[in-house]
């Protein structure tokens, strides 16, 4: 949302309705919060670069919405303090996405253990909320 006018965010908003796609923005701080707040977003998608933000995770806690975390540059000790922060191992709504924060990503940073220890130590705590 850097940048951008709320006339034009409500723009994005409105052809992502008239397309049937579901609007969602990665706010960074709390004034962005607070403008994708007024506009009605559903959820709150967090980059893996403000994973270790924890006052601004908390902040995003209180809005009750649902939270879906990238974890492409943090470590299982970081995620696991996110999830922590957010309440997400209590039941909060959340979405813990296996990322990568390299575009286009060569096969041989793929790194597919990353998904698999993540998996191992989140999935199955969450597996008995779906």
């Amino acid at each position: 949302t850097p940048n951008l006018h709320m006339c034009t965010i409500q723009d994005f908003v409105n052809f992502c309705k008239k397309k049937r796609i579901l609007f969602l923005s990665t706010p960074e701080n709390r004034t962005d919060l607070d403008l994708l707040l007024q506009i009605g977003i559903p959820a709150i998608k967090v980059g893996s670069d403000e994973l270790v933000n924890i006052p601004l995770l908390k902040d995003f806690a209180k809005t009750k919405l649902p939270i879906i975390l990238s974890s492409g540059m943090c470590t299982l000790a970081e995620v696991t303090k996110s999830l922590n922060a957010i309440g997400a191992l209590d039941d909060y709504p959340t979405i813990l996405l296996v990322t990568t924060s390299e575009y286009p990503t060569p096969s041989e940073n793929v790194n597919l253990l990353n998904f698999n220890i993540k998996w191992h130590n989140f999935f199955i705590h969450f597996s008995s909320r779906m």
